[in-house]
């Protein structure tokens, strides 16, 4: 069962550009992942700084290698750097088989 999730994060006043360097970065090695069906980042038109990204992962199988690779690991130092307030994470289960 394929497994989604959402995170919301605001970036720190000025920082946003270093911020989408990151996540761009970040992406590029996400989307390389043998599970990862996709991981998007997307930039709120009406709220200056929040960012939202989505990701979806094959199975449980999938966010297990993704959450262990050392990218991820050592990302989210470097991303709590640029935020301002905690990520806000939720993890979803498909209700489906595709």
């Amino acid at each position: 069962m394929a497994i989604g999730a959402t995170v919301h994060l605001r970036c720190a006043p000025g920082r946003e550009d270093e911020l989408v360097a990151q996540l761009t970065r970040l992406r590029s090695k996400i989307r390389q992942e043998t599970g990862n069906i996709y991981y998007d980042v997307y930039r709120s038109r009406t709220e200056p700084g929040a960012f939202l990204i989505t990701e979806r992962y094959r199975d449980r199988d999938a966010v297990r290698a993704h959450a262990k690779a050392d990218y991820v690991q050592g990302m989210g130092e470097q991303l709590r750097q640029l935020l301002e307030g905690e990520m806000v994470v939720q993890i979803y289960e498909g209700v489906t088989d595709d």
